[in-house]
């Protein structure tokens, strides 16, 4: 699919300076819309770069979309263990997930974030997601190609702080 950027707006906020459209997604065998946030050059325009960067992003998405729920399964388990949650016991919404399969009953992808700062060649991109069981906070996995960089809460992907570390 290729994207149409001409569809894409400037925010309405006075002090957010970023560029915002929908992308549709075949996720997992579902259409979805998928809502986008990029970060402009100086001129206040999306970077070429950046259109690139969502382009090879949506031509990879399987790819994309295999590597960062590994990411997500692999951060709900720590973060489990880090609230004391042990074993197969359901706390406070925490269900015990050991799959993807059974992630994805907990998850909901619903936005995209390409960051101007790039690691590797590569725009960080944050991938957002809604979660049944921190619906306040959601989780969030950054990315740079197909490497993971950070997870966590939404946070984690829309501030890029993981570029920065050594």
């Amino acid at each position: 699919m290729k994207i149409d950027f001409s569809k894409f707006h400037e925010s309405e906020y006075q002090y957010d300076d970023s560029i915002y459209g929908v992308i549709t997604l075949n996720d997992g065998g579902v259409q979805k819309d998928i809502d986008v946030e990029i970060c402009p050059d100086d001129d206040e325009k999306i970077a070429d770069s950046s259109k690139d960067e969502l382009q090879f992003f949506v031509d990879n998405y399987e790819k994309f979309r295999e590597v960062y729920l590994e990411a997500l399964l692999c951060y709900y388990e720590g973060h489990r263990a880090t609230l004391g949650i042990a074993g197969e016991e359901t706390v406070d919404g925490y269900p015990y997930i050991t799959t993807v399969e059974q992630l994805l009953k907990t998850v909901d992808f619903n936005g995209l974030k390409v960051h101007s700062e790039k690691k590797d060649g590569h725009h960080a991109i944050g991938v957002f997601f809604d979660t049944t069981w921190d619906p306040e906070h959601g989780a969030g996995v950054l990315m740079a190609g197909f490497a993971v960089l950070d997870t966590g809460n939404q946070d984690h992907a829309a501030l890029p702080y993981a570029l920065h570390r050594k």
